[in-house]
């Protein structure tokens, strides 16, 4: 018995989480596999879901890279049309926005590490200062 056209395969790849900043390519691992045309097919990258823009790197490229402009989650769909149909297959991706626990370089005058140099590091500045600034008091030490 003759056997039909057979439809194309899809994968989107896994899901992914990384650690979001606007210049990151985050890198897709899609794969398509078609015995039944190998070159007469279209494949396409597309944002399914999100809370803004991505732009793929080459959006008709199984491992192309994503840049997102938002932190968030994100599902992306890769697609394939060929003789046989639509196939279509998803991957989540998530784009973490850093937190103050990801900081490892506080700014030197963040004094109390809060990722923000305002009046409470003023206020530290003030308390110590406060302590120790006259030069006659026996419990200074120098420099004070």
């Amino acid at each position: 018995a003759a056997m039909g056209p057979i439809p194309a395969t899809v994968s989107a790849g896994p899901d992914g989480t990384f650690q979001f900043r606007p210049e990151i390519e985050f890198p897709l691992q899609g794969s398509v596999t078609d015995y039944g045309k190998p070159d007469g097919k279209i494949i396409l990258w597309t944002t399914a879901d999100g809370p803004a823009e991505v732009t793929f790197s080459d959006p008709g490229s199984p491992t192309s890279t994503a840049k997102f402009s938002k932190a968030g989650i994100y599902t992306l769909k890769l697609t394939v049309i060929d003789d046989t149909g639509t196939v279509e297959d998803t991957a989540t991706i998530t784009a973490v926005s850093p937190t103050c626990a990801d900081v490892t370089n506080y700014f030197p005058t963040d004094l109390n590490k809060d990722c923000r140099v305002n009046l409470a590091d003023f206020a530290l500045i003030a308390a110590e200062w406060l302590k120790c600034n006259d030069p006659e008091d026996e419990d200074c030490i120098w420099p004070f």
